[in-house]
């Protein structure tokens, strides 16, 4: 049985949505940052309890000011169960009709990336939806509890 990592480095492309691998369908992967909500609202100049909603119309103002790519290309901001921002440059479709570096590079760029390094360590692809979280956290604080 063929499991999907939850987790992919960048480096380490997933094969498209729904391909097959061995019998089974590839779920949706994002290329995406997390960042913490003060990161978010930072690189956005956002108020910190601002909605995704408005993050994602600050992240597009700032990602394609020459009008280059279609809207539907323009990044996503999707909180996780884990209270943290994901910002997805790229999503794993088939047919993405689009050069990937343009899309990423456009992306880096109005989240301000260069500005905080510790948000490139959080860059790579991750399993959508987002549910497999919360089961992560609980399992490492239940790690955390038995040690102490």
């Amino acid at each position: 049985m063929v499991r999907f990592p939850r987790r992919r480095a960048f480096n380490d492309p997933p094969p498209p949505r729904n391909e097959e691998v061995n019998g089974r369908r590839t779920p949706l992967y994002g290329l995406a940052w997390v960042c913490t909500p003060e990161q978010l609202a930072r690189s956005l100049e956002a108020p910190v309890r601002a909605f995704g909603g408005a993050y994602r119309g600050r992240l597009v103002k700032k990602w394609d000011p020459e009008n280059r790519f279609s809207y539907s290309l323009a990044p996503c901001v999707d909180l996780g169960e884990d209270m943290n921002y994901y910002v997805i440059a790229l999503w794993n479709l088939p047919h993405p009709g689009h050069k990937a570096d343009d899309i990423i590079d456009a992306a880096r760029k109005a989240l301000d990336v260069d500005s905080d390094p510790d948000l490139e360590s959080t860059f790579m692809w991750y399993r959508f939806p987002l549910a497999w979280l919360r089961k992560e956290e609980r399992e490492r604080e239940r790690l955390q509890y038995q040690a102490a």
